[in-house]
């Protein structure tokens, strides 16, 4: 006796192979833009984490009466931000760098006198953020800054 298979309906291994292919490319088209996305949202967030905090150090030094200091420091990869003299005062901070951002130079200090919130040091930081460049630089006395990219 002869015995008939059952024709069966389904589909062949190379056409679920092709499927899932198709289904997996589709799947990391919307990832490859966030990527490029995120990366600029963290140098966009920490450029103005950076602003801030020089702010803050600025005005506690102009309205509590105390000396601060931003320090720079490309080996660690960190921006310190203090109250010189308070180890556990609230406006202590430090941010690191993204890995995307490279402080370019040395380790740099930039004190704000107490009361007037100026400083005297005119040393420029430059950044280096991908294949751009932006240098935070102050103002004489004033103690005003300014954080631009260069052309």
């Amino acid at each position: 006796m002869v015995k008939k298979l059952k024709e069966e309906n389904g589909f062949t291994l190379i056409e679920s192979l092709t499927v899932l292919s198709l289904v997996g490319i589709f799947l990391l088209i919307p990832v490859i833009p966030f990527n490029k996305m995120e990366s600029e949202i963290e140098i966009s967030l920490f450029l103005e984490e950076l602003q801030s905090n020089i702010t803050l150090m600025q005005n506690e030094a102009i309205l509590n009466n105390e000396w601060t200091e931003v320090q720079m420091r490309p080996q660690d990869r960190k921006i310190v931000f203090k109250v010189i003299g308070k180890q556990n005062h609230t406006s202590n901070r430090s941010i690191t760098l993204p890995d995307t951002i490279e402080i370019l130079g040395g380790y740099k200090s930039y004190r704000f006198l107490s009361k007037s919130g100026n400083q005297g040091n005119l040393n420029r930081t430059r950044f280096q953020v991908g294949d751009k460049v932006y240098t935070l630089s102050f103002k004489l006395g004033s103690g005003r800054f300014e954080l631009s990219e260069e052309i």
